[in-house]
């Protein structure tokens, strides 16, 4: 989350009310929650205490997302229904936890009437069509889910939902009904803690509606119109153990707190009977059996929730994700026997609920980042951070130090810097007399440790993450701006040097123009400390003008000394 307040640089600068929703908005919808969540996860994980206080709801549903779209289909503008198909069934497999289950069901459920608008008229949903949308994506999260809480992200769903129909149904339009979403699913948050005692005793509302009042606040800006500002997150009661931080994650309004603990921190010991391992896994149910996938997933449900609890089986036709906490990793093979008799079993994986009271990690994820914005970024995609910068870089105890904090057999380290790599081999050998392992993985820029961290997996077989993160380090374009002595700049596409002059949009403009523009789907900008406000809009723009579905992503925090960097992959 944003340690300083920034404006969401996915955004436009001006705002026009729209009629219709359509399916390339509804894209557009997506990307931003991404942009939000990504903000918002360390505020989110901070107040995380339902269904375990593992700390973990925002980055969950960030990278369920994120992932998502990295791994989804190609956005084809000649088939906007099959992209969304495609893309709502990317976010599901690629699901993290309980609420990154929740959160692509969902996904799902309101893409399936985005679908239909796609393929009925063409042009979209109107008021009716998002209300329907909205109704059936909480009609979908409440049955996923065996033993639904209130309190939760599904009672603001439904919540939301309810107040959506009763706007349509007194004629309101696309906005009226989008605002009508919001505010009820914002009270319903102020609510939770009256509903769930969990929370009520922790002082907090519940982290997965606060990402659901995310995502709606996002609706609304794809409407067209600016939504009313998101609301703070309540302060503990004197006494509760949480920490917490501002709800954030909206695109105007990143107010924030503290982030929460180094996530290789303490963590409570798990009561007696209380479950210890959360497991999740992709399941593909035969032809036959997903022509009667109420009746085989109801049956899952049922017997999931005999082995452990959190069941969640979200999904459609053939393809799905179950989530179930479990009290011991004795019961894994259990809930992968019975899942296999329901179909094929793939990508299971299993993570502590209680990482630090079973002791260390087998593999954690170290990077070098500076300044607040950007390093939170890189906490919510689940790597460790070192302070270092121009300047002010780290030396080899400061990265002795960190490594040993991730409390791991295995540390990878990604530099984004080559002056770090001489200490970092420095440290590594001081590290392998204390039977810690550092690995640095060749990431020389901030780009390149950007992409990498965005595919980072802790759960995945420690050999194959490194190779994941090694590949995804290696950003096939980059493209710099620096700021040199005598209020000059100079741009660098790669290592060579394109262009100098005084004015900062013309050197940036001969950078861009000097990366490619075919076969290139994200781009990546950081903008620096103290760069002007809004370059990264300006950036962003540039780009789109020579990429129309280019996905871009703005962050803040870079080096003061790079107003902009750029990474095209």
């Amino acid at each position: 989350m944003d340690a300083n307040p920034q404006t969401d640089d996915t955004a436009p600068a001006a705002r026009t009310p729209r009629e219709r929703l359509t399916a390339h908005d509804a894209r557009r919808w997506v990307l931003n929650v991404r942009s939000g969540l990504r903000r918002a996860a360390p505020g989110l994980d901070a107040v995380n205490v339902f269904p375990v206080a593992d700390g973990d709801t925002g980055t969950n549903m960030f990278l369920t997302l994120d992932q998502g779209l990295r791994r989804g289909p190609r956005w084809d503008p000649a088939d906007p229904a099959g992209s969304i198909e495609g893309l709502a069934r990317s976010i599901l497999l690629s699901a993290r936890g309980n609420s990154g289950v929740i959160l692509a069901q969902l996904v799902a459920g309101a893409a399936s009437e985005v679908v239909r608008g796609a393929h009925g008229t063409g042009d979209g949903l109107d008021g009716a069509g998002v209300a329907r949308a909205l109704s059936r994506a909480d009609a979908s999260a409440w049955e996923a889910v065996a033993a639904p809480e209130r309190g939760t992200i599904l009672s603001v769903s439904r919540a939301a939902s309810r107040a959506a129909n009763r706007a349509a149904r007194k004629g309101g339009d696309l906005v009226a009904v989008a605002r009508a979403a919001l505010q009820a699913a914002t009270a319903g948050l102020a609510r939770t803690p009256e509903e769930l005692a969990a929370l009520r005793t922790a002082g907090v509302v519940d982290a997965g509606a606060a990402g659901y009042v995310i995502v709606l606040h996002h609706l609304v800006l794809a409407c067209g119109v600016e939504p009313p500002p998101v609301p703070e997150l309540a302060r503990p009661r004197p006494g509760a153990s949480l920490p917490v931080a501002g709800l954030s994650g909206a695109a105007e309004e990143d107010a924030v707190g503290p982030p929460p603990a180094d996530r290789c921190g303490g963590s409570p010991a798990p009561e007696p009977g209380e479950s210890t391992v959360e497991i999740v896994l992709g399941l593909t149910l035969s032809e036959a059996s997903a022509r009667r996938s109420d009746r085989h997933v109801r049956r899952l449900r049922r017997k999931l929730a005999d082995l452990g609890d959190s069941v969640v089986v979200a999904g459609a036709g053939r393809h799905w994700r179950v989530h179930v906490h479990v009290a011991d990793e004795q019961v894994v093979p259990r809930v992968q026997a019975l899942c296999e008799r329901a179909g094929e079993v793939g990508e299971v994986r299993t993570e502590s609920l209680f990482p630090h009271h079973r002791g260390t990690a087998p593999l954690a994820l170290l990077v070098a980042a500076n300044e607040e914005p950007l390093a939170d970024v890189l906490r919510a995609g689940g790597a460790h951070v070192v302070a270092s910068g121009p300047g002010r870089r780290a030396v080899i105890g400061d990265l002795v130090a960190a490594a040993e904090a991730c409390r791991a057999q295995r540390v990878v380290f990604l530099p984004g810097d080559p002056q770090l790599l001489l200490p970092a081999q420095e440290a590594a050998r001081q590290l392998a007399a204390r039977g810690v392992w550092l690995e640095l993985v060749d990431a020389p820029t901030l780009q390149a440790v950007v992409a990498a961290v965005a595919v980072w997996d802790p759960a995945e077989e420690p050999e194959r993450a490194v190779k994941t993160l090694t590949a995804a380090a290696a950003v096939p374009h980059t493209g710099a701006v620096r700021a040199v002595e005598g209020g000059r700049f100079v741009g660098m596409v790669g290592d060579d040097r394109v262009g100098e002059g005084e004015d900062l949009l013309g050197v940036l403009s001969t950078v861009i123009a000097a990366l490619p523009s075919r076969g290139v789907e994200l781009a990546t900008v950081i903008t620096g400390e103290g760069s002007r406000e809004g370059l990264g809009r300006v950036v962003e723009s540039t780009l789109r003008l020579r990429r129309r579905n280019l996905d871009v992503q703005v962050l803040a925090g870079g080096p003061e000394v790079y107003p902009v960097l750029v990474g095209l992959e």
